[in-house]
């Protein structure tokens, strides 16, 4: 399910159909008669009345062509989540005061244990990125912080052999999680690259020349795909959403206060 089920996997083929109703208007070869046609079945195809009700919910009618639309992508969205499963966990290993007393980000300690539980998982390293609300900021919704840097492939490939001493690995754990910090502080202040580089690729008209920097596979792994984090504090046990790509995850967490 992509958040109340009316984000972009879902909004973007009911744009697509309106789309298509309003280029068939400019078809070459369309007489007058067939536009006037072709403008009353595309009004028909976007409108949509509220009946007056005093109770909830609120009738609503569209026309037979949006609802034949509706009906197609309820049916893809409906057979793209009977893989899904949900599984809940309270951990009381990694808390507050365990992290003050190793000097260790709280929420950084969490991103390593996470993507250790995954390399251990998969067995190699998956690309791996978080919501970070820009809430703050007038009209901002969201970006994505990548996790997975350098410092943070370096730890989690080392902490999978047993033979290394506590010490290597701690400080290997330290630069993971101060890298990590220092890129979500950077992308909540609005300073992420990730949102500027998609509207960029976005841009590419199909009649371009697609740049070969949006198919480097350094890029391709800070993008979201395969593991995808969220920690905004909502109360919501069962927040968050999935991506199409089979296999994916989604980790929602929350940091409650010690009890």
């Amino acid at each position: 399910m992509e958040h109340a089920a009316l984000d972009g996997v879902t909004i973007e083929p009911l744009h697509n159909a309106i789309n298509d109703a309003i280029a068939k208007q400019h078809e070459s070869g369309v007489t007058e008669v067939n536009k006037s046609e072709s403008r009353g079945k595309l009004a028909r195809l976007g409108s949509t009345s509220i009946e007056k009700c005093s109770s909830l919910p609120l009738p609503m009618t569209a026309h037979s062509d949006m609802y034949s639309v509706m009906r197609t992508i309820s049916n893809e969205r409906l057979g793209d989540s009977e893989s899904f499963s949900f599984a809940t966990m309270t951990s009381h290993q990694i808390t507050q005061s365990f992290c003050l007393e190793h000097k260790t980000p709280l929420q950084g300690s969490l991103q390593l244990a996470l993507q250790l539980a995954a390399r251990r998982l998969f067995g190699h390293i998956l690309p791996a990125t978080e919501t970070v609300s820009l809430a703050h900021f007038r009209h901002g919704r969201v970006d994505v912080n990548a996790i997975v840097t350098t410092p943070m492939m370096a730890f989690l490939d080392e902490a999978t052999v047993d033979s290394h001493p506590r010490r290597v690995l701690r400080d290997l754990a330290d630069n993971a999680t101060r890298e990590y910090v220092s890129n979500l502080r950077r992308v909540s202040r609005g300073q992420g690259y990730g949102r500027h580089l998609l509207a960029l690729e976005w841009m590419i008209a199909d009649t371009e020349e697609r740049p070969s920097f949006f198919d480097d596979p350094s890029y391709l792994k800070s993008k979201p795909g395969r593991i995808l984090t969220s920690c905004f504090n909502t109360g919501w046990q069962e927040g968050g959403f999935v991506y199409p790509p089979a296999n994916s995850i989604l980790i929602y967490f929350e940091i409650s206060e010690e009890r």
